[in-house]
Protein backbone atom coordinates (compact mmCIF):
# COMPACT_ATOMS: atom_id res chain seq x y z
CA UNK A 1 0.00 0.00 0.00
CA UNK A 2 1.39 3.65 -0.94
CA UNK A 3 2.76 5.19 2.26
CA UNK A 4 0.45 8.25 2.29
CA UNK A 5 -2.69 5.93 2.41
CA UNK A 6 -1.70 5.30 5.98
CA UNK A 7 -2.38 8.52 6.41
CA UNK A 8 -5.59 8.99 4.53
CA UNK A 9 -6.76 5.97 6.54
CA UNK A 10 -5.70 7.16 10.24
CA UNK A 11 -7.53 10.63 8.96
CA UNK A 12 -10.68 9.01 8.01
CA UNK A 13 -11.37 5.56 9.71
CA UNK A 14 -13.28 6.92 12.36
CA UNK A 15 -15.88 8.67 10.45
CA UNK A 16 -15.44 7.22 6.56
CA UNK A 17 -18.67 5.06 5.90
CA UNK A 18 -17.29 2.32 4.28
CA UNK A 19 -14.67 1.75 7.55
CA UNK A 20 -17.82 2.86 10.09
CA UNK A 21 -19.72 -0.21 7.63
CA UNK A 22 -17.46 -2.80 8.39
CA UNK A 23 -16.34 -2.58 11.63
CA UNK A 24 -20.62 -2.60 12.69
CA UNK A 25 -21.11 -5.58 10.57
CA UNK A 26 -18.22 -7.66 12.20
CA UNK A 27 -19.49 -6.23 15.73
CA UNK A 28 -22.59 -6.71 15.32
CA UNK A 29 -21.52 -10.56 14.32
CA UNK A 30 -19.48 -11.38 17.31
CA UNK A 31 -21.96 -9.57 19.84
CA UNK A 32 -24.31 -12.32 18.87
CA UNK A 33 -21.90 -15.15 20.22
CA UNK A 34 -22.36 -16.16 23.80
CA UNK A 35 -20.98 -13.31 26.11
CA UNK A 36 -17.78 -13.56 27.55
CA UNK A 37 -14.26 -12.29 26.82
CA UNK A 38 -12.88 -13.10 23.86
CA UNK A 39 -8.74 -13.34 22.56
CA UNK A 40 -9.13 -11.57 19.09
CA UNK A 41 -6.28 -10.98 16.67
CA UNK A 42 -6.37 -8.64 14.13
CA UNK A 43 -4.51 -9.82 11.22
CA UNK A 44 -3.90 -6.83 9.10
CA UNK A 45 -4.44 -4.51 11.59
CA UNK A 46 -3.64 -1.09 9.44
CA UNK A 47 -3.80 1.97 11.52
CA UNK A 48 -5.55 -0.08 14.23
CA UNK A 49 -8.81 1.78 14.69
CA UNK A 50 -10.86 -1.96 14.48
CA UNK A 51 -8.71 -3.17 17.33
CA UNK A 52 -9.71 -0.32 19.17
CA UNK A 53 -13.45 -1.39 18.55
CA UNK A 54 -12.56 -5.07 19.26
CA UNK A 55 -11.12 -3.95 22.79
CA UNK A 56 -14.63 -4.15 24.90
CA UNK A 57 -15.20 -7.84 23.44
CA UNK A 58 -11.73 -9.05 25.35
CA UNK A 59 -7.89 -9.17 24.41
CA UNK A 60 -7.08 -7.55 21.15
CA UNK A 61 -3.84 -8.39 19.64
CA UNK A 62 -2.45 -6.87 16.58
CA UNK A 63 0.06 -7.29 13.57
CA UNK A 64 0.55 -6.26 10.08
CA UNK A 65 3.75 -6.23 7.72
CA UNK A 66 4.02 -2.15 7.67
CA UNK A 67 6.24 -0.52 10.08
CA UNK A 68 4.02 3.00 9.36
CA UNK A 69 0.72 1.00 10.40
CA UNK A 70 1.88 -0.20 13.64
CA UNK A 71 3.37 3.21 14.24
CA UNK A 72 -0.15 4.99 14.03
CA UNK A 73 -1.26 1.88 15.60
CA UNK A 74 0.72 3.03 18.93
CA UNK A 75 -0.63 6.87 18.50
CA UNK A 76 -4.04 5.48 18.92
CA UNK A 77 -2.09 3.93 21.63
CA UNK A 78 -2.35 0.80 21.25
CA UNK A 79 0.79 -1.54 22.77
CA UNK A 80 -0.27 -5.19 22.03
CA UNK A 81 0.67 -4.51 18.02
CA UNK A 82 3.61 -6.57 16.22
CA UNK A 83 5.38 -5.99 12.44
CA UNK A 84 4.79 -9.67 11.33
CA UNK A 85 4.73 -10.56 7.70
CA UNK A 86 1.81 -12.89 7.19
CA UNK A 87 3.94 -14.81 4.79
CA UNK A 88 5.49 -16.14 7.83
CA UNK A 89 3.17 -15.53 10.14
CA UNK A 90 3.26 -18.65 13.35
CA UNK A 91 1.20 -18.18 15.73
CA UNK A 92 2.52 -18.05 19.00
CA UNK A 93 -0.72 -18.25 20.96
CA UNK A 94 -4.18 -19.26 20.42
CA UNK A 95 -7.22 -16.81 19.34
CA UNK A 96 -11.14 -17.15 19.52
CA UNK A 97 -11.46 -15.14 16.62
CA UNK A 98 -9.14 -14.02 13.98
CA UNK A 99 -10.11 -10.98 12.27
CA UNK A 100 -8.83 -10.44 8.56
CA UNK A 101 -10.27 -7.37 6.47
CA UNK A 102 -8.98 -6.78 2.75
CA UNK A 103 -5.50 -7.85 3.49
CA UNK A 104 -5.31 -11.58 1.71
CA UNK A 105 -5.95 -9.88 -2.11
CA UNK A 106 -2.51 -7.75 -1.15
CA UNK A 107 0.25 -8.52 -3.64
CA UNK A 108 2.39 -8.70 -0.88
CA UNK A 109 0.70 -12.06 0.21
CA UNK A 110 2.34 -15.14 -1.69
CA UNK A 111 -0.41 -18.07 -1.01
CA UNK A 112 -3.65 -16.99 0.50
CA UNK A 113 -3.86 -21.03 1.37
CA UNK A 114 -0.65 -20.95 3.64
CA UNK A 115 -1.91 -18.32 5.30
CA UNK A 116 -5.60 -19.86 5.81
CA UNK A 117 -3.58 -23.27 7.37
CA UNK A 118 -1.92 -20.56 10.25
CA UNK A 119 -4.96 -18.94 11.20
CA UNK A 120 -6.55 -22.15 11.17
CA UNK A 121 -3.69 -23.28 13.64
CA UNK A 122 -4.33 -19.82 15.30
CA UNK A 123 -7.54 -20.60 16.49
CA UNK A 124 -8.90 -22.45 19.06
CA UNK A 125 -11.20 -25.25 18.30
CA UNK A 126 -14.34 -23.83 17.66
CA UNK A 127 -12.57 -20.31 17.08
CA UNK A 128 -13.91 -18.05 14.22
CA UNK A 129 -11.83 -16.39 11.21
CA UNK A 130 -14.04 -13.35 9.99
CA UNK A 131 -12.60 -12.42 6.23
CA UNK A 132 -13.48 -8.90 4.24
CA UNK A 133 -11.94 -9.15 0.41
CA UNK A 134 -12.56 -6.76 -2.64
CA UNK A 135 -14.72 -8.80 -4.98
CA UNK A 136 -15.09 -9.58 -8.77
CA UNK A 137 -12.65 -8.69 -10.91
CA UNK A 138 -15.05 -6.62 -13.38
CA UNK A 139 -14.68 -4.29 -10.55
CA UNK A 140 -11.09 -3.29 -11.03
CA UNK A 141 -9.99 0.23 -11.17
CA UNK A 142 -7.42 2.77 -9.73
CA UNK A 143 -8.03 1.98 -6.41
CA UNK A 144 -6.59 -1.28 -6.52
CA UNK A 145 -3.14 0.34 -7.71
CA UNK A 146 -2.88 1.87 -4.93
CA UNK A 147 -3.76 -0.39 -2.12
CA UNK A 148 -2.15 -3.05 -3.80
CA UNK A 149 -4.76 -5.41 -4.95
CA UNK A 150 -3.67 -8.39 -7.29
CA UNK A 151 -7.08 -10.30 -6.86
CA UNK A 152 -10.75 -9.61 -6.53
CA UNK A 153 -12.28 -12.65 -5.35
CA UNK A 154 -15.75 -14.87 -5.54
CA UNK A 155 -17.39 -16.81 -3.03
CA UNK A 156 -16.59 -20.05 -5.77
CA UNK A 157 -12.42 -18.84 -5.32
CA UNK A 158 -12.79 -18.81 -1.64
CA UNK A 159 -14.82 -21.11 -0.11
CA UNK A 160 -13.84 -24.26 -1.73
CA UNK A 161 -10.41 -23.17 -0.58
CA UNK A 162 -11.45 -22.87 2.83
CA UNK A 163 -13.52 -25.73 3.00
CA UNK A 164 -9.99 -27.80 2.14
CA UNK A 165 -8.17 -25.91 4.85
CA UNK A 166 -10.93 -27.72 7.44
CA UNK A 167 -12.69 -24.69 8.35
CA UNK A 168 -16.42 -24.92 8.17
CA UNK A 169 -18.25 -21.46 6.44
CA UNK A 170 -20.49 -19.95 8.83
CA UNK A 171 -21.55 -17.12 6.87
CA UNK A 172 -20.97 -15.75 3.45
CA UNK A 173 -22.34 -13.34 1.30
CA UNK A 174 -21.30 -10.05 -0.83
CA UNK A 175 -21.59 -6.77 0.59
CA UNK A 176 -22.48 -3.23 -0.80
CA UNK A 177 -24.54 -4.28 -4.13
CA UNK A 178 -25.51 -0.46 -5.17
CA UNK A 179 -21.56 0.26 -5.21
CA UNK A 180 -21.36 -2.85 -7.32
CA UNK A 181 -23.93 -1.79 -9.97
CA UNK A 182 -22.37 2.14 -9.44
CA UNK A 183 -18.59 0.69 -10.57
CA UNK A 184 -20.10 -1.40 -13.80
CA UNK A 185 -22.19 1.95 -14.54
CA UNK A 186 -18.96 4.43 -14.28
CA UNK A 187 -16.82 1.59 -15.85
CA UNK A 188 -18.79 1.49 -18.75
CA UNK A 189 -19.87 5.40 -19.30
CA UNK A 190 -16.18 6.39 -18.45
CA UNK A 191 -13.37 3.61 -19.07
CA UNK A 192 -10.65 3.55 -16.96
CA UNK A 193 -7.56 5.06 -18.39
CA UNK A 194 -3.79 4.56 -17.37
CA UNK A 195 -2.58 7.31 -14.91
CA UNK A 196 0.65 7.99 -13.77
CA UNK A 197 -0.51 8.61 -10.06
CA UNK A 198 -3.83 6.36 -9.83
CA UNK A 199 -5.90 8.19 -7.21
CA UNK A 200 -7.59 5.94 -3.92
CA UNK A 201 -11.39 5.91 -3.30
CA UNK A 202 -10.64 6.74 0.24
CA UNK A 203 -11.18 10.96 0.39
CA UNK A 204 -13.15 13.36 2.01
CA UNK A 205 -16.92 13.32 0.23
CA UNK A 206 -19.65 15.52 1.71
CA UNK A 207 -21.40 14.81 5.16
CA UNK A 208 -24.94 14.88 3.47
CA UNK A 209 -23.10 11.87 1.00
CA UNK A 210 -21.51 9.87 3.78
CA UNK A 211 -24.21 10.01 5.83
CA UNK A 212 -26.50 8.49 3.43
CA UNK A 213 -24.30 6.07 2.60
CA UNK A 214 -23.38 5.37 6.50
CA UNK A 215 -27.26 4.73 6.67
CA UNK A 216 -27.46 2.48 3.68
CA UNK A 217 -24.31 0.30 4.70
CA UNK A 218 -25.95 0.02 8.63
CA UNK A 219 -29.02 -0.80 7.05
CA UNK A 220 -27.63 -3.74 4.77
CA UNK A 221 -26.19 -4.86 8.07
CA UNK A 222 -28.88 -5.45 10.02
CA UNK A 223 -30.34 -7.66 6.99
CA UNK A 224 -27.33 -9.73 6.33
CA UNK A 225 -27.15 -10.23 10.44
CA UNK A 226 -30.81 -10.95 10.00
CA UNK A 227 -29.15 -14.06 7.84
CA UNK A 228 -30.21 -12.28 4.26
CA UNK A 229 -27.58 -12.58 1.72
CA UNK A 230 -26.56 -11.07 -1.38
CA UNK A 231 -25.79 -12.58 -4.72
CA UNK A 232 -23.24 -9.93 -5.67
CA UNK A 233 -21.22 -6.75 -4.03
CA UNK A 234 -18.47 -4.83 -4.30
CA UNK A 235 -16.81 -6.47 -1.02
CA UNK A 236 -16.90 -10.36 -0.52
CA UNK A 237 -17.61 -11.25 3.32
CA UNK A 238 -16.81 -14.10 5.16
CA UNK A 239 -17.09 -15.76 8.60
CA UNK A 240 -15.27 -19.10 8.89
CA UNK A 241 -15.36 -21.38 11.69
CA UNK A 242 -12.57 -24.28 13.11
CA UNK A 243 -14.40 -26.97 14.06
CA UNK A 244 -14.36 -27.76 17.64
CA UNK A 245 -13.12 -31.10 17.47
Amino acid sequence: MRIDEYTNMFVLEDRFWWYRGIHDLILGYLRKRPEKPLRILDAGCGTGKLMTLLAPLGEVAGIDASAEAVEYCRKRGLSGVEIVDLNEFSPGSTYDVITCIDVLCHESVREIGSVLDQFRRGLSPGGILILNLPAFESLRREHDQVVQTVRRLREEDLLPLLREKGFEIELSTYRLPPLYYAIRLRKALWPPREQATPESDLKMISPLLDALLWWMNWLENRVILAGIRFPVGSSLFVVARRPAS
